[in-house]
């Protein structure tokens, strides 16, 4: 911490008030504090809340040519260090050896209601607003481009892929049929057919008898 904070006590400009009291000028920032060595304030606040030094008192203890060890609060020094960890500690039983006090035991903090509608209960409804009161739209189900069935994508799909081809129209159909038909009538009916055109009509016949006569 005292390394970190040598680098800002280069940035700042001292100028001495009394024997004690310091006015710090902050180069970079341009904040202006006052520092107090004999009762180890600043006006920043850290050097009370931390019990080390600031930069600030820093660049003052620099100035003067003072010990900086000699302003951190005794709690940081080793001999306080080890003059806590000096007695033995001793063990600690269990918790089912612990002697019970035969008080009650610890209550929950009070309750505090909070502003606001409570959670639990719900405004009450209008007539016609219940859940039916909305029409909702019915969900597609995502059809896979691969294999052509539901309930997946063609990202996960692991179905074979669907053989497409082009479905035949309806007049290649009439002309496949028709051909099939035609190919299929015997020999002896088509003519058969073929004598029956050439065969005359008998009204015919007689017409013309009656004509010549």
């Amino acid at each position: 911490m005292i390394e970190r904070a040598s680098e800002e006590v280069k940035k700042c400009d001292v100028t001495r008030a009394d024997v004690h009291e310091f006015e710090v000028d902050h180069v970079t920032t341009g904040e202006t504090y006052v520092v107090n060595l004999q009762t180890k304030k600043c006006g920043c606040f850290r050097w009370e809340l931390m019990g080390i030094p600031c930069y600030h008192a820093l660049a003052c203890i620099a100035m003067q040519r003072y010990k900086w060890e000699d302003y951190v609060h005794p709690a940081y020094h080793v001999a306080t260090y080890a003059k806590t960890y000096a007695p033995s500690f001793h063990p600690m039983p269990g918790k089912n050896q612990w002697p019970s006090s035969g008080l009650p035991g610890p209550l929950p903090p009070p309750f505090k209601k909070q502003p606001g509608r409570p959670k639990g209960k719900k405004r009450i409804k209008e007539p016609g607003e219940g859940e039916d009161a909305y029409v909702q739209r019915p969900k597609k189900k995502n059809t896979c481009k691969k294999c052509g069935r539901l309930g997946h994508y063609q990202k996960t799909c692991k179905n074979p892929p669907l053989q497409r081809g082009r479905p035949p129209t309806n007049a290649s159909k009439g002309s496949a049929a028709s051909k099939g038909s035609a190919s299929n009538v015997p020999a002896s009916s088509k003519g058969l057919s073929a004598s029956k055109k050439q065969q005359p009509n008998a009204a015919s016949v007689i017409s013309s008898q009656a004509s010549t006569s």
